[in-house]
């Protein structure tokens, strides 16, 4: 045998030797189980109580966390290593602090000699030795720390390793928490193997079968499994005592009652300490080490959803404490004790949190000692007050950090809306209502808005017209015509405007009139919807509104482009924009922008409308604005693929028709069917073109949308070509410009494009036919046209026919020279070589129009004006080559 260094006086610390496990003492209890899911931490506390500087390690964590398990794991990884033995302690039964070295000697084998103190016997004892002496359990003698850290200055030899629910607080203490196992959140579509990954599900796994011998993980009850693992927070010990249940409680009934029936979970297990054989116990140990203060704070912080802030907690603790009580110090002591735990969120701002198994506790404690209520109550203003707060920030610079905060609380917000709800406290929940409605619709919460404002509004207490109740039906009204429900929303914005007369409703009577406008104008109302829109301009620019009559304008704009009005359009988005940087708000910026965008698109600016969709993108990253983001995706995935970036713009497209579905936006899901059809059947997927061109005339049929029904059936007219049915592509064309004017609706490129398709199904069919077929498409009703492609008399495409998506051969955007696509190289090219435009069209199988078209776009991205210039820009950069 070598040491490495005499155990002796150095301050150099504790001797670690290599020696013969059966050469040194071994005073550790053994396991029948192996340890599942804790190997790091095991390596990890091996290496720290190895390093000189390492004296003493506290193992912290909740009740039933696998502190002891995990100090045992390590005894038995280091056996051999200290030169004079491991020692355990258990101090579980021990009553008070004045006997923690009572249990150590009699570890250490010590009698009790009446001339020396049991602390002066251990000292003596251990000073000259190099041991590990493992203390498990030491949160309830806490009093006879400052004693240890007296130990570890007489016996440098000595490596402590404490096992505790409360930190120390000893001068050289080094602190390692013990966390939960792992457990799985989402299990769809997870195989067995990797849920068995997760140590928490390993763990029950394995505990199920010590009791029931046939138990599987299986596909049926994996959720289940997973779901009760979740539930008690990947505790080992709650873990235990659930799969100890199973042969009395099926696990569907434990997935539901689990975690608030705590009393579910107890074991009979006679070798478990008693505060061990339940969760419980194990809890109620932890809880009446608290002071009454401490127990309170612990109470209360329960009552959060997703946790909470200290200033939370100190606002609903007001007036319930001393003013000489730090609430701040008492979260420290809860912390330390392993009852709650911290968080730093995205910004680096700490939150309290608490588990989820204790969290049920807490909340049976606060209902037991009847705070419950109040506490609720008390927590709905405060978060009413929040909330209240943020909406005046919403509209301004400060909105995307508000938006963020506000963000975090929404668990919190539900759960004092909920209160308010069960209270019948109409007019807390209104003004809740009212105060949230801009963040709900901006992070794209539109289903739950709408709920929430319509319970508030059905209470029996909220029918009297009071100023938040007016202000609520606005908004309602507002959220219902997003959504695509013309009556509800009709209905609400013109009770809203009846009663806007005062001049305390100014803004909602600008916000009525502006909603209404809209609708009407959808409605075929137009001069009406002019007047109203007349009105509104008047009133905000007589009350100086500023971030309303941005709105304005912008809804003045879009109506003008929707009737082909691109110079009207441009100059209030372009006014829009203006006001709309005065205010700050970065989404008023977007909607203007967006304005702006689609004119360039009109206006065949598609370089320009690229640009400013990237810069809306980056606005709604910042907001996390749902709405905004599946828009901008959406009109980025269109123009893509106008530029013949086809895989990129299907994955865009995409990812905008998710997000309006689950908005529930019904007018822009069909919008963006159309635009995923336009790109499957560019890429030769026609099945996926059909069924996207199917349902989104479905949808649109069923808003009553001829503009978006007419985009639909060019695109079935197209599908018809490429069948060579051109008497059926003549009928979905006919039908097509009964409900959309090319002319009015369409840009350059857009139109290039339907006439080529139209000049094509004329050349196959002849004049007359074609002119037949296209009367004929004139005269069906939409529900025969719908009956006819759902059996498949006029198209045919089936689901399980559709191909993987065939990605064009494009370019990297960055190899090809001054961002020009393929086509456009191409056709540059042939240009250059003398060819004209007729000839390149022949030569390429497109039209000359389209060759047209495209010159223009290379014009543009290449600076020049004439085809001339152009040539020589070919040759001088070498893009023949």
């Amino acid at each position: 045998m070598t040491e490495q260094q005499r155990p002796g006086s150095s301050s150099e610390g504790a001797t670690i030797a290599m020696v013969t496990p059966s050469e040194v003492t071994w005073k550790v209890p053994s396991y029948l189980t192996t340890l599942i899911g804790r190997e790091k931490e095991v390596h990890d506390i091996c290496n720290r109580i190895q390093q000189p500087d390492t004296r003493l390690l506290t193992l912290l964590g909740p009740g039933g966390v696998g502190k002891t398990r995990v100090a045992l794991q390590v005894a038995q990884q280091l056996r051999g290593k200290f030169l004079h033995g491991i020692y355990f302690v258990s101090l579980s039964m021990v009553q008070d602090a004045h006997s923690v070295f009572s249990s150590i000697a009699d570890t250490l084998e010590l009698r009790e000699q009446s001339e020396r103190s049991l602390f002066e016997q251990v000292k003596i004892f251990l000073e000259q030795k190099a041991c590990l002496l493992i203390l498990d359990n030491f949160e309830h003698v806490l009093a006879a720390a400052p004693e240890l850290e007296q130990l570890l200055l007489y016996c440098p030899g000595l490596r402590l390793l404490v096992t505790s629910r409360s930190v120390l607080h000893l001068l050289g203490e080094h602190q390692y928490p013990i966390a939960p196992l792992a457990f799985a959140e989402q299990v769809e579509q997870m195989t067995k193997e990797q849920l068995l990954h997760f140590p928490a599900i390993s763990l029950f796994l394995r505990q199920a079968q010590a009791i029931l011998p046939g138990f599987q993980l299986t596909p049926e009850n994996s959720q289940a499994v997973a779901g009760i693992c979740a539930h008690l927070d990947g505790l080992p010990l709650a873990i235990e005592l659930a799969a100890a249940r199973l042969k009395l409680i099926p696990l569907p009934t434990m997935y539901k009652e689990l975690p608030q029936r705590l009393d579910l979970l107890t074991s009979k297990i006679t070798s478990y300490p008693v505060r061990q054989q339940t969760l419980l116990n194990t809890l109620n140990w932890s809880y009446s080490l608290l002071t009454e203060t401490e127990q309170y704070i612990f109470r209360l912080c329960s009552i959060f959803a997703q946790g909470s802030t200290l200033k939370a907690v100190e606002a609903i603790a007001t007036g319930k404490l001393a003013s000489s009580v730090s609430v701040m110090d008492t979260i420290a002591t809860l912390i330390d004790s392993g009852l709650l735990y911290q968080v730093l969120d995205t910004e680096e701002i700490p939150r309290l949190r608490m588990l989820e198994t204790m969290q049920a506790y807490g909340l049976a404690r606060l209902q037991e000692h009847g705070e419950l209520a109040a506490s609720r109550q008390a927590h709905a203003e405060y978060y009413l007050s929040l909330a209240e707060e943020g909406e005046s920030y919403l509209k301004g610079a400060q909105q995307i950090s508000w938006l963020r905060l506000l963000e975090k609380e929404h668990g919190n917000f539900r759960l004092a809306l909920q209160w308010l709800l069960d209270q019948q406290q109409s007019e807390l929940l209104l003004r809740f209502c009212r105060a949230l409605s801009r963040f709900w619709f901006l992070r794209g919460h539109w289903k739950e808005s709408r709920g929430w404002m319509q319970s508030a509004l059905e209470l029996p207490t909220t029918q009297a017209q009071t100023v938040t109740r007016t202000q609520v039906l606005q908004r309602v009204g507002e959220l219902a015509f997003y959504q695509n429900n013309v009556d509800s929303a009709r209905s609400a914005l013109e009770e809203c405007l009846a009663l806007c007369t005062s001049d305390q409703f100014i803004e909602e009577r600008i916000n009525a009139l502006c909603g209404l406008s809209m609708l009407m104008r959808k409605q075929g109302e137009s001069a009406r919807a002019s007047q109203l829109l007349d009105e509104c301009e008047q009133l905000c620019r007589a009350t100086s509104m500023i971030w309303e009559l941005s709105q304005v304008l912008r809804t003045r704009g879009f109506t003008a482009w929707t009737r082909g009005d691109t110079t009207l359009a441009e100059t209030c988005a372009h006014e829009s924009l203006k006001l709309a940087r005065q205010t700050g708000d970065q989404a008023l910026i977007a909607k203007a922008l967006s304005l702006l965008s689609a004119v360039a698109m009109q206006q065949n600016k598609l370089a320009q409308a690229i640009m400013m969709n990237q810069e809306i993108l980056r606005i709604a990253e910042l907001l996390e604005d749902t709405y905004l983001l599946a828009t901008t995706v959406q009109n980025l995935g269109y123009l893509l693929a106008n530029e013949e970036k086809f895989a990129e713009a299907l994955a865009l497209t995409q990812q905008g028709l998710g997000l309006f579905r689950d908005l529930g936006y019904k007018l822009l899901t069909a919008n963006t069917l159309h635009t995923l059809g336009y790109i499957a059947m560019q890429q030769a997927n026609y099945p996926l073109a059909f069924h996207s061109f199917q349902e989104g005339l479905i949808l649109a049929h069923e808003l009553h949308n001829d503009v978006v029904s007419g985009w639909h059936f060019i695109g079935l007219a197209e599908l018809a070509c490429i069948q060579t049915k051109y008497i059926q592509a003549a009928q979905f064309l006919g039908t097509a410009e009964l409900r959309l004017d090319p002319a009015l609706i369409m840009n350059t490129a857009e139109r290039t494009r339907y006439d080529e398709l139209v000049e094509r199904v004329r050349q196959k069919l002849g004049m007359a036919q074609y002119a037949r077929s296209w009367q004929e498409g004139q005269k069906m009703e939409m529900p025969q046209f719908l009956s006819m492609i759902e059996k498949g008399d006029l198209l045919s495409y089936r689901k399980e026919d559709t191909p993987p998506i065939v990605h064009f051969p494009e370019t990297q955007a960055s190899i090809l020279p001054y961002q020009l696509t393929r086509r456009e190289l191409e056709v540059i090219r042939l240009v250059a070589q003398g060819l004209t435009n007729t000839q390149i069209a022949d030569l390429l199988v497109i039209s000359a129009r389209t060759v047209n078209w495209y010159l223009t776009n290379i014009y543009s991205k290449l600076q020049v004006t004439s085809r001339s210039a152009a040539t020589r820009f070919v040759f001088e950069h070498g893009l023949l080559n």
